[in-house]
């Protein structure tokens, strides 16, 4: 099964303040996710889902060890359960948070498509900084939305 992950994160790489985003996503980004998300499986945490999950609108499989059944979305307390659950029915799992579950998922990952803000914001999260020489940039485009430059790329490991 091909994993993937999507992440949004400020120029000190914070993806989060008290469990939420700490901006409102620019339309480029929710557009970004929705085309990098197209026909595939989202996985996220069960508090992100919480936040966000109804909002997204795909497959989505949440990863949790409390909740047994969540009204629109498929339980999963294991990786190899998720992993199971998209094999022969869907290309891709797209890993979109939060950091608990990048984490855990991480070492399945062939591809990472970010959105990088240029600006910083207050942040209590921050996404793991894995970069090695083992990825490499395949795809960067800028663009500019309400004064902030956002940088889309997409990562593949070598």
């Amino acid at each position: 099964m091909r994993v993937s992950l999507y992440v949004t994160y400020d120029l000190g790489y914070g993806i989060g303040l008290n469990g939420a985003l700490p901006w409102v996503l620019a339309p480029s980004v929710m557009e970004n996710l929705t085309h990098k998300t197209q026909g595939k499986v989202i996985v996220l945490g069960r508090k992100t889902w919480e936040t966000y999950g109804w909002r997204l609108g795909k497959k989505t499989l949440v990863m949790s060890k409390t909740h047994g059944k969540l009204d629109g979305a498929t339980v999963c307390t294991k990786i190899d359960q998720a992993m199971q659950f998209g094999q022969g029915r869907y290309p891709e799992l797209v890993v979109v948070g939060g950091n608990q579950i990048y984490q855990a998922f991480f070492p399945y990952v062939t591809t990472i498509h970010v959105a990088h803000l240029m600006k910083r914001h207050e942040c209590d999260t921050c996404f793991p900084q894995y970069w090695g020489s083992d990825w490499e940039r395949t795809h960067h485009v800028q663009s500019m939305e309400e004064s902030m430059a956002v940088n889309f790329s997409t990562f593949v490991k070598g």
